[in-house]
């Protein structure tokens, strides 16, 4: 029993490992696209809704237009794109992994755009970003960030991490 808990946990990790934190921009506000996905066939709707489900954060900017952060495959995110592409959905598409694991903290970046009606999904868009973070850290970048901020600055996983580390 207690082998088959290690080889799913090792299984979790490997697959947080492979995803990448991407934030996607559109030029249209969340309402606007609600009309576009609303044009889409059932086969894409069906994969963008599967896709949703494996954590993410959405809003609207100060410019009214929609912004989602998301952790997925970089497969799966082409995949999305594609039906954008295919859909003429403009968007914009920017990978962020290394700039969070490199210390930008996105939850407080995303704290002003956190509403009664989004407080729920950023908490547990927190919690996965922060496994995510936890899986996708090492001692090498952990060490170099020590020498760029100094101990008394890494971040509370960063330090979890080191606590850790046999």
């Amino acid at each position: 029993m207690v082998k088959s808990r290690i080889i799913i946990y090792i299984y979790h990790d490997v697959a947080l490992i492979m995803k990448r934190l991407y934030r996607i921009q559109f030029i249209k506000s969340s309402f606007d696209l609600n009309d576009d996905y609303d044009g889409l066939n059932e086969q894409d709707k069906c994969y963008i809704s599967d896709m949703l489900s494996s954590g993410y954060f959405e809003y609207n900017n100060n410019d009214g237009n929609y912004t989602l952060y998301i952790i997925l495959k970089p497969t799966v995110l082409e995949k999305y794109s594609s039906i954008l592409d295919e859909n003429l959905i403009v968007h914009s598409i920017r990978d962020i992994s290394d700039e969070i694991l490199n210390g930008m903290d996105l939850p407080m970046y995303l704290t002003p755009f956190v509403n009664i009606l989004n407080f729920n999904r950023h908490r547990s868009f927190k919690t996965k970003l922060e496994k995510w973070i936890f899986s996708n850290l090492d001692i090498d970048r952990i060490l170099d960030r020590i020498n760029e901020v100094g101990i008394s600055n890494i971040s509370k996983l960063e330090r979890k991490f080191l606590d850790n580390y046999n």
